[in-house]
Formats: C-alpha cells, structure tokens, sequence
C-alpha cells in the first residue's frame, strides 16, 4: 500500500516486499552490474545474510523498517557490525523496488489533447492514474470524467503498468508497449531472446530509447518484473 501524490491510496503499485526473502535480495545482487564503489555489496554475501537475519530481518520490508531512520541504522550498525556505507548501499537497491513514478508529458508520442485533460483533472504521473484503471469499470468511469476515448486511457494504462517495474523512463515505457510488451504480465513470461530482438528491431524503427541495450539487461528485467504485482484486470 503506497500513498500516491495527490494523497489516494494506490493499492499494488510497487513490489510488495514482505514478499522477498533475504535470500532472494542477496541472490539478485550477484547478477546486477555493480560500480567500483559498490562493489562491498557483493562481497562475502551469505555472511551478511546471516548476519541480518540474526536480528531477525528475514524479508525486504523488514529491512526496509531497519534502515528507515538514522536512529534505526545505528542501533543495526552495533548489533550487526557492518558498516555505515554498506547499509547506505542496501538502502539505496531497496529504493530500486520503488522506482519513481513517470510523468506522462515526459513520455513519447502521448497526445497534447490526453496530457491537456489528463492535466486538468489532477492526473501528472503514472501512480495519480494507477487505481483509476485496473479494471474495465475503472478505464470507463475516467474516459467518462475526463472526454479521453477508451483507447487513450488503454494506452495510459498499459504505460502505467509497465512503468512500475525497475529501471524503467519514459522512452524505455514507450519502447516497451510499442513491442508488444504492454503489461507486466507479459514482460515477466516473456523470453529473453525474443524481447530483446523485438525491441531492438521497434527501436531500430522509432529511436525512442537511446542507452544501450544487451540481451543480459532485457533477462534482468525480465527477472525483477516477475515480482511486480499483476493486478491490471483486461
């Protein structure tokens, strides 16, 4: 549960982290590209698991509360005797799972009559829309409220949805629906090989994104998206 900018309750919109084990967290900084100065974060990693769990921090959002004031820090700095950088590092991967929320006039391709009515009723970011789409119900009571069609509040929803998974931008969520990767859903079942071709070629075509793109970058996506809540009813 998150509340959004405009003060509503957006329901499911980040990864759940009660959900992720220690374990898990440990496992998947082994894959991800590291800097130099990050590099302590994979180092001796099932004796900081351990360590952790000793004080009886066994899933995410209990080391989210661990680290969540200075307060909070220091008393896990003497019980664990890790150091100050190292548990700054850790709270800075937790933010990952809670990417910033994308504004859609930063978006490619949106229509200036959409970002005007979207504008008009309070609606700047993908989390301002999330709850007002996830179902059938939902997408037609905004296009009635709002005088955006059915199809452009389908497109804000399929932007929305995808953007909630790590790393994402605004041209990477413009990329990624005009591939065909237009949910969470099929971002998580997708496979690798296929994806990164698929996007490649929809780059190639509309130069929308222009970091580079590996194959190992798409299977790390793939990866994280499978935690992100599927919650977008079609």
């Amino acid at each position: 549960m998150v509340i959004n900018s405009v003060g509503e309750v957006s329901m499911g919109y980040y990864v759940n982290l009660e959900t992720i084990t220690l374990e898990e967290f440990f496992s998947k900084l082994q894959e991800v590209s590291v800097l130099p100065s990050q590099k302590v974060l994979r180092e001796t990693p099932e004796e900081k698991c351990s360590c952790l769990q000793k004080q009886g921090i066994h899933h995410l959002d209990q080391l989210e509360a661990a680290l969540k004031s200075k307060r909070r820090i220091a008393e896990l700095l003497t019980k664990t005797g890790l150091t100050l950088d190292y548990l700054t590092l850790m709270r800075r991967e937790l933010d990952r799972y809670h990417p910033r929320p994308i504004v859609f006039a930063e978006i490619p391709g949106l229509n200036e009559h959409v970002l005007e009515k979207l504008s008009q009723n309070n609606i700047r970011n993908t989390m301002h829309l999330f709850d007002m789409v996830i179902t059938a119900e939902n997408r037609q009571h905004l296009a009635d409220r709002t005088g955006i069609t059915l199809d452009e509040v389908a497109e804000l929803t399929r932007l929305a949805d995808v953007s909630r998974i790590m790393w994402t931008t605004p041209a990477f969520v413009r990329l990624l629906v005009e591939a065909g990767y237009d949910s969470v859903e099929k971002i998580a079942d997708a496979d690798c090989r296929t994806m990164y071709e698929r996007l490649a070629a929809t780059n190639g075509a509309k130069s929308y994104y222009r970091g580079r793109l590996t194959e190992r970058d798409i299977w790390l996506f793939i990866r994280y998206a499978k935690d992100v809540p599927q919650i977008i009813n079609w």
